[in-house]
């Protein structure tokens, strides 16, 4: 165990894996930083809604928000001594749009406004949304014109899942409308973390397991009786100092993502719900999951993935004795298709150099 021991402290004490997790913190703080810049940060009247009303946007919510609103309304006009119809009417003045006491007074308001016609266009849209919509969706999206009908019976189990959604009021639970926060937190800041982490976990596997090789060492470690046993306590320290890399990374942006924005009052929303849409159509789960367990599964995700990750890694160094000939494989393997392919759409040669790359990894 001493052996793990020193390889370990050998791995979380390197100065470029440190500087490299830093880095990446830091990219990813760059990315939340974007939610700081709202001068009226109107997210956390979502969070009070939630914590006074609930986060079931149903009918009884819908009135006991309208309620409240006659009565703010009330209030706003008695101060500006003003007859304003409603808190959007209002924001379009240009008297309340260059007085900032007033904006900070009306915006509130509108936001609550806003989440009852949110409500109401809810159950609207579900009532309208058929599978036969997204897939039709999809197909365009991806040029499937010519596997049209089989695409559309793919999707069409689809229809039962919305119509339980509709009964079971799924879709109305609040959530930040009109913010992205969803694909803020998945799509931007995970998935960044989880391609970063990749190549920092690479990295730190094939320095550990070529330390000796890249030092011209190895004859004298790897000839003696417990040098042939070391392989072992490498892999042990590995996948420790992996779980403290993607701990102290994932931790600190979660932290500093959640301290930004906070889910108060409405974990227990779903994620299915037209409150959390972000495009042109709506998250849909083949089951209920909140908003809770749903990130409790995309961080076991994550976990998993780099898991996989660091054991790839580690079997490639130990045929691969040159830690920068592991990184070059990893990066001309994994990450050059993956980011080829997210570009690829928009510039057709850099799709065509993807497709053989793929082609040929696959010969």
């Amino acid at each position: 165990m001493r052996i793990v021991w020193f390889e370990l402290l050998k791995l979380v004490k390197s100065p470029i894996l440190i500087v490299l997790s830093l880095v990446m913190i830091a990219l990813n703080l760059l990315v939340i930083s974007e939610e700081w810049q709202d001068a009226y940060d109107t997210k956390p009247i979502f969070n009070e809604i939630a914590q006074d009303y609930g986060y079931e946007a149903d009918r009884r919510f819908v009135s006991n928000i309208e309620a409240s609103n006659e009565r703010l309304l009330e209030e706003m006009n008695q101060s500006f001594e003003e007859e304003y119809p409603s808190g959007s009417i209002a924001l379009e003045s240009s008297t309340i749009q260059t007085d900032d006491s007033r904006m900070k007074e009306v915006v509130p308001l509108v936001i609550r406004e806003s989440i009852i016609d949110t409500a109401i266009e809810a159950d609207t849209y579900y009532s309208n949304l058929q599978s036969k919509d997204i897939a039709d969706h999809h197909i365009s999206h991806f040029g499937l014109e010519s596997q049209a009908e089989a695409v559309q019976a793919r999707y069409a189990p689809i229809d039962n899942r919305i119509t339980e959604m509709v009964e079971t009021n799924e879709h109305t639970t609040l959530f930040f409308r009109g913010y992205e926060i969803h694909s803020l937190l998945y799509r931007e800041v995970i998935r960044n973390t989880l391609l970063g982490l990749s190549i920092v976990l690479v990295l730190l596997t094939a320095f550990s397991v070529n330390y000796e090789f890249d030092r011209n060492t190895a004859l004298h470690t790897y000839s003696t009786k417990r040098g042939r046993k070391l392989l072992v306590n490498k892999w042990l320290a590995v996948n420790v100092a992996s779980l403290l890399f993607i701990t102290a990374v994932l931790g600190a942006t979660l932290l500093a993502f959640f301290l930004t924005t906070s889910f108060s009052g409405m974990w227990n929303s779903y994620v299915s719900s037209y409150f959390n849409m972000d495009g042109s159509l709506p998250y849909l789960t083949w089951w209920p999951i909140t908003m809770w367990q749903f990130l409790i599964l995309a961080i076991g995700l994550t976990y998993l993935l780099l898991f996989i990750v660091v054991q790839l890694a580690f079997f490639t160094s130990v045929w691969v004795r040159n830690s920068y000939g592991v990184f070059f494989s990893y990066a001309y393997w994994c990450w050059f298709p993956f980011y080829v392919t997210r570009i690829g759409a928009d510039h057709e040669p850099i799709y065509i150099l993807c497709r053989i790359h793929t082609l040929h990894s696959h010969d």
